[in-house]
């Protein structure tokens, strides 16, 4: 998660001066992808965490992965941003993470 978590960061300012192209979205979305392929692969979570983890914060970040991935216009990739930073900042209300922070407002 932290390596999702500095993508996003790392790529903040571009995205929030709509400077990011329809190909700098996909590369992002391929980043975000590969993690989380990486995160469910290496699970260590408890039965019920895992279910959680799963409902919370990866069905809705895997969902905006894949239109920030397939939409057509950097416009609807950067609204897909944004649902996938509100799936990361679920991720730091509802899981114990020392020092996470993540605000969507702040992209605005």
């Amino acid at each position: 998660m932290d390596n999702i978590r500095r993508a996003m960061i790392a790529n903040r300012e571009a995205i929030k001066q709509g400077q990011f192209s329809v190909q700098d979205y996909q590369r992002l979305a391929a980043a975000v992808d590969q993690d989380l392929a990486g995160i469910v692969k290496n699970c260590k979570l408890s039965k019920e965490a895992d279910k959680a983890f799963h409902v919370i914060v990866l069905a809705d970040l895997a969902q905006s992965t894949e239109s920030i991935r397939t939409s057509p216009k950097a416009q609807a990739q950067r609204a897909w941003v944004f649902g996938a930073l509100q799936s990361l900042h679920n991720y730091g209300e509802y899981f114990q993470h020392p020092g996470w922070n993540i605000d969507p407002a702040a992209w605005y």
